[in-house]
């Protein structure tokens, strides 16, 4: 039984990894565990949520890594959009995968498999724009405009095309309350998706998803 810990940016990709990969992996015998990384923004009091600066995630990293178990392994689900400054491999992007194979060398941990989400968590939402309304019932109208709006991009993970135009902002455009509700509203509407549907129309997150299939 392998157990992997996978440091995420905040609640909402916290829940996704429970609702929705915790129970298709656990086929393979991979239990996850989230863990939100622990940030310093009032310079005191440490909080949970995503932080500014790379040296965040090193250093919960590091913290988990000191568990030196053998059935251990590790992952995050940090966002590309707005990538927390200091960041290893940044200077290699576009090209993700280069990053995240800066950023594992940059580790040195073997039971370390990096995931930088693209562009962010909510991407992998407009791979099937219609299923908000599974979160927002009655929203039919305003899903089939945003669904209209993507057409053009040839996947979700190609949607990056401004601050007020990244996934999340699209769909808080038409669905105001998608802000309050992400928490709850984006894991459930990932599970209405699925995961083969995701992997299929979200080609980095689906390698991501492989790469975690066949861990040993």
């Amino acid at each position: 039984m392998i157990e992997l810990r996978i440091v995420v940016e905040g609640q909402t990709e916290s829940a996704f990894v429970d609702r929705v990969l915790q129970p298709h992996l656990w086929r393979w015998e991979i239990g996850t565990v989230p863990v939100v990384v622990k940030t310093r923004r009032d310079g005191a009091r440490p909080a949970s949520g995503g932080g500014n600066t790379y040296a965040f995630y090193e250093a919960e990293l590091r913290r988990s890594f000191r568990d030196r178990r053998d059935h251990l392994r590790f992952s995050t689900m940090v966002d590309l959009y707005k990538l927390p400054g200091g960041f290893p491999g940044a200077e290699a992007l576009p090209d993700i995968d280069r990053l995240e194979t800066i950023w594992a060398n940059a580790i040195a941990e073997p039971r370390f498999i990096p995931y930088v989400q693209v562009h962010e968590f909510e991407a992998l939402l407009l791979a099937d724009p219609l299923a908000i309304r599974k979160a927002f019932p009655g929203a039919d109208r305003e899903l089939e405009t945003l669904q209209q709006e993507i057409r053009r991009f040839e996947n979700p993970e190609q949607i990056d095309d401004g601050e007020q135009t990244a996934p999340s902002k699209r769909i808080i455009t038409h669905i105001p309350a998608y802000k309050s509700n992400k928490v709850n509203a984006g894991p459930l509407i990932a599970e209405a998706i699925g995961l083969e549907s995701l992997r299929a129309k979200c080609p980095h997150f689906g390698a991501w998803l492989t790469k975690l299939e066949n861990l040993r």
